[in-house]
């Protein structure tokens, strides 16, 4: 990292987590420089005399250093005084970023899902689970509970789910709704300081303020800042497609009107069993529900002129909810095809889209995020 990198680089920081980045790029030419191992949280702190779980923090953008920590510890990873400049400037934009208060409360679910049919059994179910009890809406501190787990394999509808419950019972958590692609199925999971640090900044938190001493273990300053932050508020977190426990126990809110909704391939039985989370299996639709969205999505019309193709696309799709999409969209964006062939493709498992849309398991996380 030479420093036009560093002062480009410094040009579009917009988070601790950006800033952090550079710090490392620091850190690292620092050390290439000196043809010598990089130097530990443990060697910063002996010379700046901070401790080193603070040190940790500022390099992994968990707290934003103030001016003159900042100043100090890019002195000591060798920062040129341009480069020195530079990251103040950032530093600077990122503090007034979140000086001002979000204009209201974070409204952050996903448009609503095209064509949403059945599910109204595992809905009432939600209405039960998640919504916040009659006792907290009246004003109960003590009442609380545990995060809900939609489990299911890939294509089942689990955050088509997620999102119409979400966007139906909005009215329920007039203190916002906060949303996050935890991104548990693919190959780089979110991280879930990052995604603290994003639900903070929208609820009009600081993960820096007031903490530049001190130690700092994990997330937890950042977690007590989020969890108070809601603890007298009444907002719904839904947290799709989670890997495991971990990913999602740093982002489960502390307050009784707080309701935590999460998605994921994975039964999340850890969670269940020391969390209190309440597991909702979901399954593949009914006939008659598959049926009723594929005429959603192609016209009430189609399915009655070829029932014989209407009937082997459902048969293929194994009561998929997104098999089903994609066999519509197939149907749709190819004019004269008819529903045998797609049917055949679907259950070959070989069905064409877009480019490298090849195979139905591989297209489980469309670009709005609710293949689940």
């Amino acid at each position: 990292m030479d420093m036009h990198m560093v002062i480009s680089g410094a040009a579009v920081v917009s988070s601790p987590a950006d800033l952090a980045v550079l710090l490392r790029g620091l850190r690292q030419r620092h050390a290439r420089s000196r043809r010598a191992p990089v130097l530990s949280y443990r060697e910063l702190a002996a010379r700046t005399g901070w401790s080193h779980g603070i040190i940790g923090a500022y390099l992994t953008g968990k707290v934003l250093p103030p001016v003159d920590r900042l100043d100090e510890l890019g002195r000591q990873l060798g920062a040129a005084p341009a480069e020195l400049g530079a990251l103040a400037t950032a530093r600077e934009r990122v503090a007034d970023q979140r000086a001002c208060p979000p204009a209201g409360p974070p409204r952050q679910l996903p448009a609503a899902v095209p064509g949403f049919v059945g599910r109204t059994a595992l809905s009432a179910m939600l209405d039960v689970a998640a919504a916040p009890p009659r006792a907290t809406i009246e004003g109960d501190p003590e009442t609380t509970g545990g995060p809900v787990v939609l489990s299911g394999p890939a294509g089942i509808g689990k955050t088509a789910l997620a999102v119409h419950w979400a966007r139906r019972s909005a009215a329920l958590f007039p203190d916002g709704q906060l949303w996050a692609d935890l991104r548990g199925s693919g190959p780089r999971p979110a991280d879930p300081a990052v995604v603290l640090d994003r639900f903070l900044i929208s609820l009009g938190g600081s993960v820096g303020g007031g903490l530049a001493g001190g130690d700092l273990t994990g997330g937890s300053v950042g977690e007590t800042a989020y969890r108070t932050v809601l603890a007298q508020r009444r907002v719904l977190v839904v947290l799709d497609d989670a890997a495991g426990p971990d990913q999602v126990r740093p982002l489960l809110p502390g307050g009784s009107g707080c309701r935590t909704l999460v998605t994921s391939r994975a039964r999340l039985t850890a969670l269940v069993a020391i969390d209190g989370a309440q597991p909702l299996a979901v399954d593949p639709m009914d006939r008659n529900e598959a049926r009723r969205l594929l005429a959603a999505r192609l016209g009430p019309d189609r399915i009655a002129e070829d029932p014989a193709g209407t009937d082997a696309v459902l048969a293929a799709s194994a009561g998929l909810p997104l098999a089903l999409a994609v066999a519509a969209a197939r149907v749709l964006t190819q004019p004269g095809i008819d529903l045998l062939t797609v049917a055949r493709e679907l259950a070959a498992g070989d069905l064409p889209a877009d480019g490298d849309w090849n195979r139905i398991t591989e297209i489980d996380r469309l670009s709005t995020g609710r293949g689940g």
